[in-house]
């Protein structure tokens, strides 16, 4: 575990780790992600805990920490897509439909085939 996370963060992280590993997705060179998702998980946490108590509106404004509750939520987004997270990661990735070969046909072949066809 990185040192000096919160113990919330120490708490989203074992448990993303552990999700991750039971999933068979657990990598070494994850661990920079890992620690900036605990991190941001964490800083959302407490940003929306900061919102619920002063509400949404300040003055008839919105909440200074919204744009950056909002914005902590799309990155916190994009890095569970990018640890294997959201069920669009975890699809295999699918190879563009390949085209069978089709046998040279020769010219006199075709007209037989569409004679046949019209008979």
């Amino acid at each position: 575990m990185p040192h000096g996370l919160s113990p919330n963060a120490q708490s989203i992280w074992l448990m993303t780790v552990d999700y991750l590993r039971a999933d068979g997705r657990l990598h070494a060179n994850q661990a920079p992600l890992l620690e900036r998702w605990a991190i941001s998980c964490d800083r959302a946490k407490m940003i929306d805990a900061i919102i619920d108590v002063e509400g949404l509106l300040i003055q008839g404004k919105p909440h200074p920490l919204l744009a950056t509750s909002i914005a902590l939520a799309e990155k916190i987004r994009m890095m569970a897509r990018e640890l294997g997270m959201t069920p669009a990661s975890r699809l295999p990735t699918l190879k563009p439909a390949e085209k069978p070969e089709l046998a040279p046909v020769s010219p006199i072949a075709a007209l037989l085939k569409a004679r046949e066809r019209t008979a």
